[in-house]
């Protein structure tokens, strides 16, 4: 099965692959289409999709999150509120958030070891999720206005990543040990959803790469090898409930990244390059980009019809073209 990405962008990157974290998309609704850029040893970074040129704004701290405000662009506000926040997990105590039209720092928001954030797909909730697995919920005004709705015990691992329902009701969490949970705004019901554990294949799984889908409710996992297979697996956690399901990688030693396209793909990234999974079938995709074969892709999404890919390419046998 082969993935053709004809409409691929191949944006240059001075940032060496093993230094990025992760990429961060604008969300459906949201003003302006801007990247976000994270990554392991510098500030976070945030570039205009149009161009692909970086924003002239200069970050202090490493963040290991990042989130887009939705905005809808019939609102009073909307040329105002570019808003973006941050979150920096064990180097700080606060989640910022940056205002990209007025380039300025709005009023933080104290959480300490703040490792994921998200939005409601309104843009009135703003998710935080904890080091220690505490989850905050904040309901936003227009500019500085905020007030906590609640701060509650989910799980006792750090929560890697939030996604809220479509209507804002409650909020999916998924745990760097796997678990899963639904938490109801309304009521501060907790409920878990699925469970994943390494253990039953490898006593000594760590967990590197997780994600969520915008659509389904899905999380996927993954991480370090399987001793057993002698590959990377990677575990798809059903948030409704049911057992995880793992796909047979080719990779080796690790898997960095995970990132869903679409509906029913997934790219995994890991010390062998990228490859596409089709989830239905489980089956390995062929990419190719405008005919040539992509040999490495660290990074890869997709907005609108537009498919973008941060990588390199084959440009002769034997050569490859840089473009991190």
């Amino acid at each position: 099965m082969t993935t053709k990405l004809s409409s691929l962008q191949l944006i240059a990157n001075e940032a060496p692959h093993d230094q990025v974290r992760d990429l961060v998309l604008p969300v459906k609704a949201s003003n302006g289409g801007y990247l976000g850029e994270l990554f392991y040893k510098r500030p976070a970074r945030l570039r205009r999709l149009d161009t692909g040129q970086l924003l002239d704004v200069q970050f202090d701290k490493t963040a290991v999150s990042m989130a887009f405000r939705p905005v809808d662009s019939t609102a009073v506000n909307a040329e105002r509120n570019h808003e973006v926040a941050f979150g920096y997990g064990q180097e700080s105590v606060k989640v910022d958030r940056y205002d990209i039209a007025l380039r300025t720092f709005l009023e933080p928001i104290w959480f300490p070891r703040a490792q994921s954030v998200e939005y409601s797909q309104q843009g009135d909730k703003l998710a935080i999720g904890g080091g220690t697995g505490r989850l905050s919920v904040w309901q936003l005004g227009d500019g500085h206005g905020r007030k906590e709705l609640f701060s509650i015990e989910v799980a006792k691992s750090a929560i890697v990543r939030i996604a809220f329902t479509g209507h804002g009701e409650s909020v999916y969490v998924l745990t760097a040990g796997g678990a899963a949970f639904r938490v109801e705004l309304a009521s501060q019901q907790i409920t878990r959803t699925a469970i994943f554990d390494p253990a039953e294949d490898d006593l000594d799984f760590e967990c590197w790469a997780h994600a969520l889908h915008r659509d389904a409710r899905l999380g996927v996992l993954a991480g370090s090898v399987n001793r057993k297979a002698g590959r990377c697996k990677v575990w798809l956690v059903p948030l409704d409930g049911g057992r995880p399901r793992a796909i047979l990688t080719g990779h080796k030693l690790y898997v960095r990244r995970v990132q869903f396209i679409g509906k029913d793909q997934l790219i995994v990234f890991g010390d062998q390059g990228a490859e596409v999974h089709d989830l239905p079938t489980k089956s390995l995709c062929r990419m190719t980009v405008h005919g040539d074969s992509l040999v490495v892709a660290y990074a890869a999404f997709q907005v609108g019809t537009s498919a973008f890919v941060f990588g390199s390419k084959a440009t002769s046998p034997g050569r490859r073209e840089p473009r991190m």
